[in-house]
């Protein structure tokens, strides 16, 4: 084998789902014909239809159809969602054990069969033209597919990605690019952020496990703690307390980076649910925070609540000067509307929005919403600008651009590897993000 072959094949397997030792329970019953398997493929050709709403589709059916029950619920979400992260791997598996890719139940059964580790025998009886039996090797016909594919090919097959992506990627990480499809290919963590105003975080993670709960401190934001498993926030007394908030590691890193301080004036340009603006007012910052989406500024404003915390919240116009005076802020953050790329595991459905033509829509929106924002801030203090995106069309070029165009800002701390955080290396989301300070008096 060629060292080409070897990187691609590295690359189409890297992130490969690997059954469990033990199968789940009642996994048999999910692969007969019955309730679960029924709602999950007709979910699956509902999202085939609309596949930018995937995500709402989902939700929107597992919260109405309470017939499935918790565990029901939890299966077809884990199976809609393997179907998304492995699609390309998928098909091509079930067109090698001679079944139809376009046929849902054939990708159902073989989600089955190579990501939970149902007997394949009992696929068969199922579907008796399909020799499921081949799957229980899919490493090896994974493999010998990918022999003569050129790399960024193979990490398109392997990461379920687009090609345009997928070369990009390859570009950027070389042989790395198989790792952070692999970190996509998993299950995000649920991190929290312990609300310090109210509990530290060895006494968050202590009434955690009274409750029943898990969690270790998260390697990087200091606030942090990672549950062990999944729960259901909402009926934790903890969370109901407003004692903590579900947040990524990555998302807390940024905005640690606007270096909240008590009585500190902060700007929340792209506030949205608020996550970002509750670490920041926890932290004792005044915090306006600002968004042209008002159901999201409703929930931010629920949030607020719970946590206790004291945020103005405000709607803006998508155009012109946004509500409050020039120079009034100490930091503006601006965690920009991006692609997405950054968070692949945590929202795989958004790899099929992903063209260059609304990549490049991103960063143009990016860069109006730059402009308006940077005259917000005192000299002398600081603009962060961040995205949930891996790619540089929306993260260095834009900020390049938006130097070039204002003179009087300088890059003054970056997050990460030249200011990205990347899944593989961190563990955390994907993110981008720099804090520039104003330069004047």
């Amino acid at each position: 084998m060629t060292d080409q072959a070897a990187i691609a094949v590295g690359l189409a397997t890297a992130a490969l789902p690997t059954p469990p030792a033990t199968p789940p329970p009642r996994l048999e019953r999910v692969a007969l014909p019955g309730l679960v398997r029924g709602v999950t493929i007709e979910l699956w050709q509902q999202i085939n239809a609309e596949p930018h709403a995937a995500g709402r589709i989902l939700s929107q059916r597992l919260r109405r159809d309470r017939s499935l029950g918790s565990k029901g619920r939890r299966t077809a979400s884990a199976v809609i969602y393997g179907l998304i992260r492995h699609g390309e791997v998928l098909r091509l598996l079930v067109r090698c054990a001679g079944g139809d890719p376009a046929d849902p139940l054939h990708l159902y059964l073989t989600w089955l069969v190579v990501g939970d580790g149902l007997d394949p025998a009992l696929a068969a009886e199922q579907l008796p033209g399909v020799d499921f039996a081949l799957l229980t090797d899919a490493r090896a016909i994974v493999s010998e597919q990918a022999v003569g594919l050129e790399p960024a090919q193979a990490l398109a097959l392997g990461g379920s990605l687009p090609l345009w992506l997928a070369q990009t990627w390859w570009q950027e990480l070389g042989a790395e690019a198989g790792e952070l499809i692999a970190a996509f290919a998993q299950r995000p963590p649920m991190a929290t952020r312990a609300n310090s105003s109210r509990i530290d975080r060895a006494s968050l993670a202590a009434r955690l496990a009274q409750e029943g709960v898990v969690s270790t401190p998260g390697r990087l934001a200091p606030h942090s703690l990672v549950f062990e498993d999944r729960r259901n926030i909402h009926i934790l007394p903890s969370f109901r307390e407003g004692l903590f908030e579900v947040q990524d590691e990555g998302s807390q890193l940024l905005a640690e980076l606007a270096r909240p301080s008590p009585g500190a004036h902060i700007v929340d340009f792209c506030a949205g649910a608020g996550g970002k603006a509750l670490a920041l007012a926890d932290a004792g910052a005044r915090v306006l925070a600002l968004d042209v989406r008002e159901g999201a500024l409703r929930i931010a404003e629920r949030r607020m609540a719970r946590a206790g915390q004291s945020i103005r919240y405000q709607l803006m116009e998508e155009h012109g000067p946004p509500p409050v005076e020039a120079g009034w802020a100490d930091t503006v953050l601006v965690d920009a509307p991006c692609s997405s790329s950054g968070v692949l595991r945590r929202h795989p459905e958004m790899r099929w929005r992903l063209t260059p033509a609304w990549v490049q829509d991103r960063a143009d929106l990016q860069r109006s919403i730059l402009a308006r924002a940077a005259p917000l801030v005192r000299p002398g203090a600081r603009l962060v600008y961040g995205t949930c995106s891996l790619l540089r069309q929306e993260n260095q070029a834009v900020l390049a651009d938006f130097l070039a165009q204002h003179p009087s800002f300088e890059v003054q701390e970056r997050l990460g590897d030249d200011g990205v955080l990347w899944p593989q290396r961190t563990g955390t989301d994907g993110f981008f993000g720099v804090a520039m300070v104003r330069r004047g008096a």
